[in-house]
């Protein structure tokens, strides 16, 4: 009985050490912030399965860590190295490495829950009844465990003594075996509800996870449009601005033209005018300057009169020459302005040309780039829900 009794305070002692061990297991996982099972299993897949076919950390395995099951040495440190992989603020960090000093106190607490560990198939057993020698043929009696021989009466009383012992520890026994069995199939059920509400909190959470992505998947798509939306809407307003300005400039530089063109026609022909004024002013006083030695010569004799004439020819010659010559000067002067202005006019109706294409252009462009964009936003906001919703229309 004295044995029975060590035995049970030693398993209860390595049930502390177990539900202590998931107690500090869970606690780091809310330091961490609480990432799913399936979480924890894809980390560690991904920092220690470089190579490995099969699944280091497994749902079960998380489960029954967590729940204060036995697991053993190695998959602890992997399960506690994967949780430290995520900062206090759950983000992704560097794990810590195996020789690390912040592993040594979980691996001294694996040590000493190994050495509690009861072994497998380990039961109480009842404590050893004497030996009872029979009596040889013809004696009658019994023989106790020393040899010494023993009356009728004191075998009999022997024999009940020995039978009520026997009785009694059986019974003992069967108590403790009942009790242990009723313990065992407490515990299992226990451990079945635990394992039960684990993995409806594993499903809820990863129910949660898929909306809350799905949610996310469709905000950075909404926002991809919008985006695409606002620049596609603003690449139109600057090409419509540019356009307009474009059209502003190229009309005013073509008025401007037109007025410069009318200027210098205008001038052309006030001067043409000018120089015709001046002409027949100059044309007059000829005449009158003719007329004069007309009159001069009369009262003359008639060589001077003669020479006079000569003298009259000549100058209406060179008056004629010179009004020619004003008239052709004029003549160049209107044609010369004429070319000008037409000069001017083509290039400002080439430069407005030149404005409206590379206004068209840089319209095309913008609008390409902006489709670019929203092409790469939405790409970049795929997952596998995102490729999912990649062929459907925009919001409107």
């Amino acid at each position: 009985m004295q044995q029975q009794d060590s035995g049970a305070h030693g398993a209860g002692t390595y049930e502390d050490r177990l539900r202590e061990q998931a107690h500090l297991l869970k606690q780091l996982r809310l330091e961490r912030g609480n990432p799913s099972l399936r979480k924890i299993e894809a980390r560690a897949q991904e920092l220690f399965g470089q190579g490995r076919e099969e699944r280091l950390l497994p749902i079960a395995t998380q489960s029954a860590a967590f729940a204060g099951r036995y697991v053993g040495l190695e998959k602890l440190m992997w399960l506690v190295r994967t949780l430290m992989s995520w900062s206090e603020y759950g983000e992704q960090c560097q794990a810590p490495p195996r020789r690390s000093p912040e592993l040594a106190a979980w691996r001294d607490g694996w040590t000493v829950l190994t050495g509690l560990r009861p072994p497998r198939g380990a039961t109480s057993r009842p404590s050893p009844v004497p030996p009872v020698v029979l009596p040889a043929a013809g004696e009658g009696v019994l023989r106790d465990g020393d040899g010494s021989l023993l009356s009728p009466e004191q075998s009999e009383a022997q024999a009940r003594r020995l039978l009520q012992e026997a009785k009694a520890e059986a019974g003992t026994v069967r108590r403790n075996a009942v009790k242990r069995a009723e313990a065992l199939l407490t515990e299992a059920e226990k451990k079945k509800d635990e394992i039960t509400a684990e993995a409806k909190r594993a499903l809820d959470s990863a129910h949660q996870e898929a909306k809350a992505l799905q949610e996310e998947n469709q905000r950075v798509r909404d926002e991809a449009w919008g985006h695409a939306l606002g620049v596609r809407k603003e690449a139109a307003n600057d090409a419509e601005r540019l356009l307009a300005t474009a059209t502003a400039e190229s009309s005013a530089m073509i008025q401007k033209s037109r007025q410069d063109a009318d200027a210098v026609l205008a001038g052309a022909r006030q001067d043409a005018m000018a120089i015709r004024e001046r002409a027949e002013k100059l044309r007059d006083r000829i005449a009158g300057e003719v007329q004069d030695l007309h009159e001069r010569a009369r009262r003359e004799s008639l060589d001077r009169v003669r020479a006079a004439d000569r003298r009259c020819e000549g100058l209406l010659a060179s008056a004629e020459e010179r009004l020619a010559e004003a008239e052709a000067t004029a003549r160049s002067v209107v044609a010369e302005a004429q070319t000008e202005a037409s000069k001017t006019r083509i290039a400002a109706v080439r430069k407005a040309e030149g404005l409206l294409r590379e206004a068209e252009q840089k319209r095309a462009s913008v609008i390409r780039e902006a489709e670019q964009d929203a092409e790469r936003r939405q790409a970049a906001a795929g997952g596998p829900q995102g490729q999912a919703h990649a062929g459907s229309p925009p919001p409107a």
